[in-house]
């Protein structure tokens, strides 16, 4: 089941918004059904996710600097692995999972000319997009799947048949199926995990320094 609380709310300077609960009746992984992924990154988040999809039957393939260590941990997983740029080509779901202070140059010199146009573009952390640092084209989806949990415990705890909470965001609806997407990523990494859904990844960043909470809330 898909819950929430009211934590994530209340720490926005006091603005409390409402909530919205969501079960895992409401994610379909039909949504990512014969899309290509391409997960950016192999690091904490990176390469839990990258799995728990495979796993679920998805489509990934993971970018990662050529004969780097990155990519010698993805050949070892057995997932497919292509330079960044091979990576974003054609996919349908570009996920920014490297560290915020890299995200900005990565996507201005290897993702941005070759994003498909209509893609969906998510990230684990609003940073990016909260100060503009990333601005991306009208045409896509801009979607956050934020799990509350560092990448070990998400891949542990998918192994084990559960998943742990995530914070769901629709920055940018392009497609009028954000939403669906965010929620079929959250429920591809790790059923049948809590998860919810805002409009907006305005405020995300400053609730992910408080650390991992053991609840989340949608506005």
């Amino acid at each position: 089941m898909f819950i929430s609380g009211h934590e994530f709310a209340e720490l926005n300077y006091g603005v409390t918004m409402a909530t919205t609960i969501y079960h895992d009746s409401d994610a379909d992984l039909g949504a990512l059904k014969g899309k290509k992924i391409a997960v950016i990154g192999y690091g904490n988040q990176g390469r839990a996710q990258a799995l728990c999809l495979h796993d679920s039957g998805l489509d990934v393939v993971v970018g990662a600097r050529k004969n780097g260590k990155s990519w010698e941990s993805v050949q070892k997983d057995g997932l497919k692995v292509a330079e960044i740029p091979d990576a974003v080509k054609g996919a349908d779901v570009v996920m920014m999972l490297l560290p915020d202070e890299v995200q900005p140059r990565i996507y201005k010199e290897q993702v941005a000319p070759n994003l498909k146009d209509g893609a969906a573009l998510e990230f684990a952390h609003g940073f990016a997009i909260t100060f503009d640092l990333i601005t991306p084209p009208s045409t896509c989806d801009v979607i956050m799947m934020a799990p509350k949990s560092p990448g070990r415990m998400v891949r542990q705890t998918f192994t084990e048949g559960f998943g742990v909470p995530a914070l769901i965001a629709v920055h940018q609806d392009a497609s009028g199926n954000a939403k669906k997407l965010a929620l079929a990523l959250a429920k591809a990494s790790g059923p049948p995990r809590p998860a919810c859904w805002r409009p907006t990844s305005a405020r995300r960043p400053r609730p992910t320094c408080s650390a991992s909470r053991p609840c989340c809330a949608a506005a």
